[in-house]
Formats: C-alpha cells, structure tokens, sequence
C-alpha cells in the first residue's frame, strides 16, 4: 500500500528530515559554505521562505546535525552513465548517479533527459522512490569520521536523508511529496532501530561529533 505523502507530515520521521534540509540550507547560504559545498552542498527549500519553516525541537535539531555531519564523510562519486533507456533499473541507476551532483547542476543534468523528467513527472510513487533510495544508499562508499566509527545503520539514515533532500530541491516534484516518501522510507526501515535506541530524539544524542 502505497503511503500517503501529506498523512506523514506530523511524524517525527518527517521533522528529522525538515531540520536535515534546513541545515543543508543554512550551511549553502552561510559563511562557511565554500567548505560544505566541496562535500555535499544541496538548495533544500529553495523556494521556502525561513520564517515558514517551523523550528524543529531541540532533540531533533541535535539529530539532524550530527545525520549532516556523518553524511558529509560520505564521498559521492559519479560513474557518468549514459546510456538512454526507458528501463525502471537503468533509470534508477542514472537518477542515482546524477543525484551525487548539487544545486543548481542537479537540476539541469535532470531537465536535460527527457525520460528522467518523464518518470519523475508521472511515476514518481512511494516503490520508486524506496528502490532509489535503497540504490543511492547501496551506490556509496562509507568512510568514518576520524575517532569514531558510524554504525551502518547512522550512515544509511544520514543517506536517506542526503537523497531525500536532494530530490526536494528538484523543481519537478512538490517537496511536500518527497519529504512524505523519505519519512514514510525511514519509519519503514530505521523506526524499530530508533526506538530501540530512546526514539528519534535520542539517536546520536550521546556521541562524540564527527568532525
């Protein structure tokens, strides 16, 4: 059954993933950018003004920027695939390649391929988004942060979050849309892990900040 994107908007799988994004936005527009950028600088809420994004909880907030601190040891290499096919696996493995870029070069490397902008326009579904996210995540090479070691399940959820945020700064879907599939992604995978561990608020509250 498909998940509904706008039902999982009050969800703490749903805030996780706004304040991710609103990092990703902060640290593109801020000072040290130049920096960021090198890494993984992503336009999240490009076009939300900040006064309409509500502040997450301090919990959250801390979650989030410790996910943006592990995702960015996590180097995004492209294998430049070019091949023009209309295959849902040749797509997803394309999408997840161009994907590694950012900003403004993601969405023109989309808008250039017409069967891209053709499948994220009308199939753009809950099951297409799992097996793309499951790709990009599958797709990295982890790298851990010197003096600590993430665990496989805090780097898959800081990826589910990097792609998530990237596919909302596309302009070809409604962000509300993406943000619902990667909360719906993460309550499915990740939400047994997270209570398990105190919930969402708890996650990566006791460890040592990746540098």
């Amino acid at each position: 059954m498909e998940p509904n994107p706008e039902q999982m908007s009050g969800t703490d799988e749903y805030r996780l993933l706004r304040a991710y994004c609103n990092k990703r936005k902060k640290s593109r527009s801020g000072p040290s950018s130049k920096s960021t950028a090198q890494h993984m600088s992503v336009a999240c809420f490009a076009s939300i003004k900040r006064s309409e994004i509500p502040l997450p909880t301090d919990g959250i907030d801390i979650v989030a920027d410790k996910l943006t601190q592990i995702a960015d040891h996590v180097p995004l290499v492209r294998e430049y695939i070019e091949e023009d096919s209309s295959d849902c696996d040749d797509i997803i493995f394309k999408l997840v390649d161009i994907l590694k870029e950012s900003g403004d070069r993601l969405n023109e490397e989309i808008e250039k391929d017409r069967i891209l902008v053709k499948t994220l326009q009308q199939s753009f579904t809950y099951s297409f988004f799992k097996k793309l996210t499951t790709a990009f995540i599958e797709s990295v090479t982890v790298v851990r942060g010197p003096g600590k070691e993430s665990s496989e399940k805090e780097t898959e959820i800081a990826m589910t979050c990097e792609v998530t945020s990237r596919l909302t700064a596309l302009d070809l879907q409604p962000m509300n849309r993406a943000m619902g599939f990667g909360a719906a992604y993460l309550k499915e995978h990740y939400s047994v892990w997270a209570k398990n561990q105190g919930g969402w608020e708890n996650v990566l509250a006791s460890e040592d900040e990746v540098e």
